[in-house]
């Protein structure tokens, strides 16, 4: 569904860690939203269960506070999340596509329920 770009699993070193970051902003963001059901449908329920958690008992904190905190104590499961994605990049690490469009794509495409 995304542009041409590079796979997250292809990226350089600096590259992978500017990709991550975007990617926790969004999650955070998406997780107080309580939306997270995109992400749901290709990433393991164990890794999103240990970021869901962590961020759950630190939910007080502000959105930055808590992308720092969940990043250093659940960062492979970041990872193995975000390699479950359909997401490309280009060579800075930087989305093709913005994560909200991307979901918004996403749901379009999703079988609707009756």
């Amino acid at each position: 569904m995304s542009a041409k770009g590079i796979n997250f699993a292809d990226l350089s070193d600096e590259a992978k860690k500017t990709a991550l970051d975007s990617f926790a902003d969004f999650y955070v963001a998406g997780f107080k939203a309580d939306d997270l059901e995109i992400i749901n449908v290709n990433a393991n329920d164990e890794d999103m269960a240990m970021i869901n958690h962590l961020i759950a008992e630190n939910k007080f904190m502000t959105n930055d506070n808590l992308k720092q905190v969940s990043l250093s104590r659940t960062k492979q499961n970041y990872l193995n999340v975000i390699n479950t994605l359909d997401m490309t990049y280009t060579k800075d690490g930087q989305p093709v596509e913005d994560w909200v469009e991307w979901t918004r794509k996403h749901r379009e495409s999703e079988p609707s329920e009756d």
